[in-house]
């Protein structure tokens, strides 16, 4: 019984993870919109543009009080938590 739930949490985890990949690129594109990277060589264009870091700080600097941040952040925490719990009880 408990190996059950424990993959339920597990899969649970992994559609929030998911659900998180997805609001951040919402805000990959917001930041590509209003500040792309600023070099001429494709490849680090690229690379700048998917620096994760990069782009919460440039998001958070051009749009201050945006809820999409706090919903990629509570998203990532509870697939994390899930995911170990669900491991946790499918031993």
């Amino acid at each position: 019984m408990k190996g059950g739930i424990g993959l339920g949490l597990v899969v649970i985890g992994m559609f929030l993870w998911i659900a998180a990949i997805f609001v951040f690129s919402g805000l990959t594109r917001d930041v590509a919109r209003v500040a792309p990277p600023k070099t001429n060589r494709p490849l680090l264009n690229l690379l700048e543009t998917n620096d994760l870091g990069r782009v919460w700080r440039e998001h958070k600097r051009h749009f201050p009080n945006n809820r999409r941040r706090k919903a990629v952040a509570i998203l990532t925490v509870a697939a994390a938590l899930c995911a170990y719990l669900g491991f946790y009880l499918s031993k």
